[in-house]
């Protein structure tokens, strides 16, 4: 049984969507409206496709001193994969409408938290599957046999705030930051309370991930991207979502994905002590 661990091409999965052996989730969501996402589900999707809420599944209960999307509570998740028919051997492929940059938090929880092997996501999510003509669904899909699914999630796979301030003072890892240049330089904010970035960390948009249609650039362009980076990486955004794109391009790539830093900008400005940049880093990688 073929394992698809980084994309699935829309063809592939249109060839498998009534596979039994693999389950679509829809992640479509949007970062600064919570639970938006089940309207959009509702509005269309796969057919099939389970949807997974950012912010009621995978993320947990946002507090004073986290960011906007806290990781889940490991063992509720897994039940709830469970719940949804997941198995130990799955494929699992995810998707949003947004070119898999909201997906791709759950391709990180799976494969890399979980350690699921086989957790993918659409490539060019929902745009490439109509684009080869596939339709979409405003039905629920059925119920399925609960899943016998489960995992030791691996907390090496990402670093607390408290760890991300230490490693900074050790100066050991470089710390990428997937958004967009102008958030990162302070020269706009609208979704945070605070504009600019975690010092020494380096500006690495996630978009530039991917091509004019939305879908994940080659394996030898990403290569091409960070192949220079020659130290342990630690990847942060807004709020611990796109940053997974970069460990998404990386492991393509064929690089070490290094770490995610969940709570990312959104909670490291959180606590006022914690300095904060604005500008363009000097330092290069």
């Amino acid at each position: 049984m073929e394992s698809y661990t980084t994309t699935v091409p829309a063809s592939l999965l249109a060839e498998n969507i009534n596979n039994p052996d693999w389950i679509v989730f829809d992640c479509q969501a949007s970062p600064s409206v919570p639970r938006d996402g089940r309207n959009f589900y509702e509005g269309g999707h796969i057919p099939g496709a389970i949807h997974i809420c950012l912010d009621d599944d995978l993320s947990s209960p946002v507090t004073k001193e986290t960011g906007r999307h806290p990781l889940p509570d490991a063992k509720v998740l897994i039940k709830k994969l469970k719940d949804w028919g997941v198995n130990k051997n799955t494929q699992i492929v995810a998707y949003d409408d947004n070119n898999g940059v909201m997906s791709v938090r759950l391709w990180w929880t799976l494969r890399h938290w979980f350690k699921h092997e086989r957790a993918a996501i659409l490539d060019g999510g929902m745009n490439a599957w109509q684009s080869i003509g596939q339709p979409l669904s405003t039905d629920e899909p059925p119920k399925r046999p609960a899943g016998d699914f489960d995992a030791n999630p691996d907390d090496n796979a990402w670093v607390s705030t408290d760890e991300l301030v230490d490693i900074i003072k050790a100066g050991k890892n470089l710390i990428l930051d997937a958004r967009a240049g102008n958030r990162y330089r302070g020269e706009e904010e609208l979704v945070d309370a605070q504009a600019g970035h975690i010092p020494s960390s380096i500006s690495f948009p996630m978009t530039e991930n991917l091509d004019e249609n939305g879908n994940v650039r080659p394996r030898e362009e990403l290569y091409n991207r960070f192949k220079d980076i020659n130290q342990p990486v630690i990847h942060s955004c807004a709020s611990g979502v796109t940053a997974c794109t970069n460990m998404l391009a990386m492991e393509i790539a064929g690089l070490p994905v290094g770490r995610l830093y969940p709570g990312s900008w959104s909670e490291w400005i959180r606590d006022p002590k914690r300095t904060t940049a604005t500008g363009e880093e000097p330092g290069q990688l």
